[in-house]
């Protein structure tokens, strides 16, 4: 049981400054970044921010969970905006996302003591951003901007973002079962969790160096 609670740390605090390696890469030339990379690097700072405030201040943990669970909402739909075309296209679809997303989120927190975000709005989100990355991986495929996918940005923060929502997904939608599996030790939820915090950034942080190697539009 220690060692679980030592891998639970270990993973809790490389995914806490695991959120400086895409900030620390998209700092550098950020006036040059496209409108995307730096809403990526903002999205890394308030993540870092609200990280700390959270590990600083345990007693705020749900609350700063849920903050950032609104601002990442948020900024994703904006970086998506642009390659998928949301918002000349779909206007329709992504104003229903919204609007069932601030629902599910205003009706946790009417029904919860804890405020805390159940499963529920986080298991939308997930859904929500698996569809963007596979549409994104389709649009890709089949207009092939270039032959080296690999050097354009989007395409690891694209990846970054349907590792960590394809896992999240699992974690989200099977909580209380997990939960009850593991006699109400989260340690091994959360580490899980972590562990996928730290693959996004990682990827994250690939997409900002590739943007330095050679500026490609994302």
């Amino acid at each position: 049981m220690q060692s679980d609670y030592k891998i639970f740390w270990l993973f809790a605090y490389v995914s806490i400054f695991s959120s400086l390696l895409p900030l620390g890469f998209g700092i550098v030339k950020f006036k040059n970044r496209s409108y995307e990379l730096k809403l990526l690097c903002i999205l890394s700072l308030v993540a870092f921010c609200l990280e700390i405030i959270s590990w600083k201040n345990p007693a705020f943990a749900n609350e700063t969970t849920n903050v950032y669970v609104v601002f990442e909402f948020i900024i994703l739909n904006l970086i998506y905006a642009k390659p998928l075309e949301l918002f000349s296209k779909a206007k329709a679809l992504i104003i229903i996302a919204i609007l069932l997303f601030v629902g599910l989120f205003f009706t946790e927190l009417l029904q919860s003591s804890k405020v805390e975000m159940s499963s529920n709005t986080l298991t939308f989100t997930s859904l929500l951003f698996i569809v963007f990355a596979v549409r994104y991986f389709y649009l890709l495929i089949r207009d092939l901007p270039t032959d080296q996918i690999q050097r354009l940005p989007m395409f690891w923060v694209n990846t970054g973002v349907l590792i960590y929502f394809a896992g999240g997904l699992f974690l989200f939608a099977m909580r209380n079962y997990l939960i009850s599996v593991f006699h109400d030790d989260q340690t091994i939820y959360w580490s899980f969790h972590n562990f996928l915090n730290i693959v996004k950034n990682l990827l994250f942080a690939v997409a900002l160096w590739q943007d330095l190697r050679k500026p490609k539009p994302i």
